[in-house]
Order: C-alpha cells, then sequence, then structure tokens
C-alpha cells in the first residue's frame, strides 16, 4: 500500500472444491509490476529502495501457510483510466479444515 495509506479490504469464504478456508487481503494500492510477480515470495527480493527492507515477510508467510498445507497466491492489476478504483493487489491464503 502506498506510504499515505488506503483502503484494505479482508475477507474469508469456504473453498469447498479444495475443502479449505480461505483469508483474502485486498488493496487499492499501485499494484506489483508484472516482472516481479514471479519473484515476490522469493527470500530478499525487494522493490524497495536500499535499506528499507529486507524482502523476507511474503518469503517466510509463504513458508509457513505452505508448510502447513496451505496456498498462498496474489493476484495484482494496475488501475485503468476508465476506473481509478479497479486496481490493487489480492493476496488469498487457504488453509485444510481440519474436522
Amino acid at each position: 500500500m502506498p506510504p499515505q495509506g488506503g483502503r484494505l479490504t479482508i475477507r474469508t469464504f469456504m473453498d469447498k472444491h479444495l475443502h479449505m478456508v480461505a483469508v483474502q487481503f485486498q488493496d487499492e494500492g499501485v499494484a506489483i509490476e508484472d516482472k516481479d510477480m514471479d519473484h515476490i515470495f522469493e527470500p530478499f527480493f525487494t522493490t524497495k529502495p536500499e535499506g528499507r527492507g529486507t524482502g523476507l515477510g511474503l518469503f517466510v508467510s509463504y513458508g509457513i501457510i505452505t508448510g502447513f498445507g496451505g496456498i498462498m497466491e496474489c493476484e495484482s492489476k494496475k488501475h485503468s483510466l476508465a476506473d481509478a478504483t479497479s486496481g490493487g493487489t489480492i493476496f488469498t491464503v487457504k488453509l485444510m479444515v481440519i474436522s
């Protein structure tokens, strides 16, 4: 999200096909560049200036979630000129339901 803040929406739902509970985190930020999407879960990958981040947050989160048999996905798109609220990033975390 941009430094000045913005809207963060959190949703929960059941993925009945995979028998998993899901939590989505959606922002209305500037989006993740297409060239960076394949690298966001890599250790030490960051787009921040030097000294402003280690690039470990998503790597560690991904490791914990997948370590418990879960799934972590990311979708991101830039805002369109026609609709200024159409862009941003959505992270979806899915975890197994234990009954």
